[in-house]
């Protein structure tokens, strides 16, 4: 038993020199089992480099996981196949439940608890307790502590009461997917699998208590442990530092592997040193690997050469600009025939500015794009069409909540159709469900003798179809049987067929990405109801309780969608996402406040609290300052990761000139 650290710069090679030893190592010896662990959105890239640099295009004895896939592993070995995991959408609705119950007992929380988000704030909050084992018990004890803001004590008296709540409900039979790897730990030496295996670890900057906890279980049963550590060999892996140095992050990691190996009395053999070389991304002595070299560390060397053909800095006017020039050039490298699109990539600090002019403009340029973000439920008609049913009965046909059904497009009305019902509803006044469910006898002026029988049909449509789904709901009944009652609805207007429609229809476009957003959609939806049945499918609930249930669970739910094979520009987040083989790297928003991020300041725990708790020594989350300094090194990762051009580009939203502004490093 052994462990083993790789230590080189960003762009050195680590991950080529892994895959390359893996397979080597895995084909001296075929009866040995490989484990190659990497952070979850990884893993599909990893496993396709590895069939790809493998001389049989084959990885029998070599297994890519993240954490959570070798956790299912070994739960299968174990005959473990019948844990019930309760995923964001499941925990969203048992604390929903758990909130409104006691609401009135929280004089500090029970208003907040009312808000939009809150209950996602909090599921987010028990989720980082749960990774760094915090127990409702400690939690409690914290609000002792002295020097505390006079409000934590009721805090995390109130915060402590729901989580165990919470966990007593979890005791039915089902865990979070934060206690996966707290139940992986626990069997994780009765597993034949991982006996005597080799545990490679890449791309990892550290890890949460509960993972440490599995490489500590790990150590005592695998025959060697392999960890990539992104670190300038010269900086001194085993010497103290501090937390605003570029590679503390990389330190903190090693020395807690360090910490673990002499626990467990496992070897720690020679580090590996990897310098550049042929196969790294640069050559360390051009302009790129002069910047690797120096960015963020005060080595007083400078560059005497031309970069202008390598890195290029640009100030635009705005956000919508940013991504004109990115499309624009992309379009020209492109059309040059010196690059592929998978060859370049956008990243940016805040994706949320950008994301909802992507689609437009590099349609307009002819530009395949994958964004590279979950989008959320509510933006969908299926979900539109949904929450406005609900709002037509909360607002009792109000003529805002039946327009917003009418128009979601999913009811088989013509747009004509909707149009003169919009004008007679707001022409006439009428609203309530008494009155639809008899003939509409007013008639404004404007309106003829055929238009009101047209009108009077469309009501009767629309009352004929809602009518059975509103007797379910405007009585108290069970979760399962208002869940029924949805997918009555769904069945009448054949939702599913027509967001099939749909996804055929960005298909033809060559619009994958939304193709796959609207073939998904029915089954989230469905999953979702199917998740309420399983927590809450006895439970008694009024229209209003179900609708907030129903909206708690949209809240959590998003759409994820793995980027296509084909050719095509990934656009990422800075933190989030993996890029590979990348050539040309276009980093927008370089602005104060976006990299790194600036905090809104909320969240159930302040900052000046999450600080004072650090002081008396509890691990949590890393504060903003920890995280600001970690976004340095996420920084560095970035611009370090396209081989030949980086382009770079900030805002300044009153900057007039008429063409970009360009300077040299």
């Amino acid at each position: 038993m052994s462990v083993v650290f790789l230590i080189g710069n960003s762009g050195s090679g680590k991950s080529t020199y892994l895959y390359k030893r893996t397979i080597e190592e895995s084909l001296k010896n075929p009866n040995k089992r490989y484990f190659y662990i990497v952070p979850e959105q990884f893993t599909m890239a990893t496993q396709r480099a590895f069939v790809t640099a493998h001389p049989d295009h084959t990885i029998m004895n070599i297994d890519v996981l993240s954490f959570h896939r070798l956790a299912y592993r070994i739960f299968t070995e174990l005959g473990y196949d019948d844990v019930k995991v309760l995923d964001d959408t499941g925990k969203n609705l048992i604390l929903h439940r758990i909130a409104s119950e006691h609401i009135e007992e929280f004089p500090l929380l029970g208003k907040k608890l009312k808000r939009p988000g809150y209950i996602d704030q909090l599921k987010s909050l028990l989720s980082e307790f749960t990774q760094y084992r915090i127990s409702p018990e400690e939690l409690s004890e914290m609000g002792s502590l002295s020097g505390m803001p006079p409000a934590f004590h009721l805090k995390t008296k109130e915060v402590s009461f729901l989580y165990e709540e919470f966990l007593n409900f979890l005791q039915e039979g089902r865990i979070t997917s934060e206690q996966i790897l707290e139940l992986l730990s626990n069997i994780i030496e009765e597993s034949e699998v991982v006996k005597d295996a080799v545990f490679v670890f890449d791309g990892f900057t550290g890890f949460t208590p509960l993972q440490n906890d599995v490489v500590e279980r790990l150590m005592r049963v695998s025959d060697q442990m392999i960890f990539s550590i992104i670190m300038d060999p010269s900086a001194k892996p085993y010497f103290s530092y501090e937390e605003y140095e570029l590679f503390a992050m990389s330190k903190k990691y090693m020395s807690r592997i360090r910490f673990l190996a002499e626990k467990t009395k496992v070897e720690i053999e020679e580090p590996i040193l990897l310098p550049f070389h042929e196969h790294s991304r640069f050559l360390s002595t051009s302009a790129l690997g002069f910047l690797e070299k120096n960015i963020f560390r005060d080595s007083g060397d400078c560059y005497d050469e031309d970069v202008s053909e390598t890195i290029q800095i640009y100030r635009l006017d705005n956000p919508r600009t940013e991504l004109e020039f990115c499309a624009n050039r992309i379009r020209l490298l492109a059309l040059d025939n010196q690059y592929r699109y998978q060859d370049m990539a956008i990243v940016c600090g805040d994706i949320n500015t950008y994301k909802n002019y992507v689609s437009e403009i590099f349609s307009k340029y002819e530009i395949p794009v994958f964004t590279d973000v979950s989008m959320e439920l509510s933006y969908q008609p299926a979900v539109e069409f949904l929450i406005s049913f609900l709002e037509v009965m909360d607002k009792n046909f109000s003529y805002e909540s039946i327009m917003h059904l009418l128009r979601t497009g999913l009811l088989d009305f013509s747009v004509d159709d909707m149009d003169v019902f919009d004008n007679y509803l707001y022409r006439s006044g009428i609203a309530g469900r008494k009155k639809y469910e008899h003939v509409f006898t007013i008639r404004p002026s404007e309106f003829s003798e055929e238009e009101l029988l047209r009108i009077n049909e469309i009501r009767e449509e629309l009352m004929d179809t809602l009518s059975d789904v509103l007797d379910v709901f405007m009585k108290e009944s069970s979760v399962q049987k208002k869940s029924d009652g949805i997918r009555g609805l769904f069945l009448s207007y054949d939702i599913a067929s027509k967001m099939e429609e749909k996804s055929k229809y960005y298909m033809d476009k060559k619009d994958e990405v939304r193709s796959l957003e609207y073939a998904q959609i029915n089954d989230i939806i469905l999953n979702l109801l199917e998740k309420m049945d399983m927590v809450l499918g006895e439970e008694i609930v009024s229209s209003k309780e179900y609708s907030d249930l129903l909206r708690a669970g949209f809240s959590a739910a998003k759409i994820g969608v793995v980027p296509p094979l084909g050719d095509g520009v990934v656009f990422g987040d800075l933190e989030r996402t993996r890029l590979e083989n990348i050539k040309v790297l276009f980093l927008i928003g370089a602005v104060d406040g976006m990299i790194p991020k600036v905090s809104n300041g909320g969240g159930i725990l302040t900052q000046n609290e999450r600080l004072l708790l650090k002081d008396a020594d509890y691990e949590l989350a890393p504060t903003e300052r920890e995280r600001s300094f970690m976004q340095k090194f996420y920084l560095y990762q970035i611009l370090t990761k396209a081989s030949e051009k980086l382009f770079v580009t900030d805002t300044i939203y009153d900057f007039l000139a008429e063409a970009p502004e360009e300077s040299n490093l």
